[in-house]
């Protein structure tokens, strides 16, 4: 499977280095869990609040997403277990 590769100077020691495309991830922000999925063929990384979700809560540019999101959140985003139903 793809990569996303994460270059540059990274602000904290625990952010991963890659992530893939078309996983759903898990991070935490200072009020709440948020999830998101990387789309290989898309400029915007959309943020939900529960996986499979329809609507996302943002939208944001993979850009905005790398240099203001990410250093934002309190935890590093890993894999998000999904329920089996």
């Amino acid at each position: 499977m793809k990569k996303f590769m994460i270059r540059g100077k990274r602000r904290r020691n625990y952010m991963p280095k890659s992530l893939k495309y078309g996983t759903w991830y898990d991070f935490v922000t200072p009020f709440d869990w948020q999830y998101f999925k990387i789309k290989k063929s898309s400029r915007y990384v959309s943020i939900y609040d529960f996986i499979n979700n329809k609507k996302p809560q943002y939208t944001v540019t993979k850009k905005r997403f790398l240099e203001e999101v990410l250093p934002w959140a309190k935890s590093s985003p890993r894999p998000a277990e999904q329920e089996k139903l």
